[in-house]
């Protein structure tokens, strides 16, 4: 092997080493946002099951509030009803 062949191996050598190390970089990265990817969306459906959570006695008030008041109309509506018809 003359020493012309020898420097193209070796190039060849050093640029197969850099090409490795980039790709095991990549990989690394790539793993890195996979994991973060995952860690966002569990971190949004826990805030908004915990947000949930906490506002579901002020929702559940404004049901029944909601509720008895559309109740009271209609016996109100019902009352009012009964003396149009004497």
């Amino acid at each position: 092997m003359n020493p012309e062949e020898k420097q193209m191996l070796q190039e060849a050598l050093s640029l197969a080493k850099d090409n490795n190390s980039m790709l095991h970089s990549m990989r690394r990265a790539q793993m890195w946002a996979s994991i973060m990817r995952v860690i966002y969306w569990i971190l949004i459906i826990g805030i908004s099951y915990g947000a949930y959570i906490y506002t579901q006695p002020y929702l559940d008030k404004a049901v029944n509030l909601f509720k008895s008041s559309q109740a009271q109309l209609d016996s109100l509506k019902s009352v009012t009803n009964q003396f149009k018809l004497k």
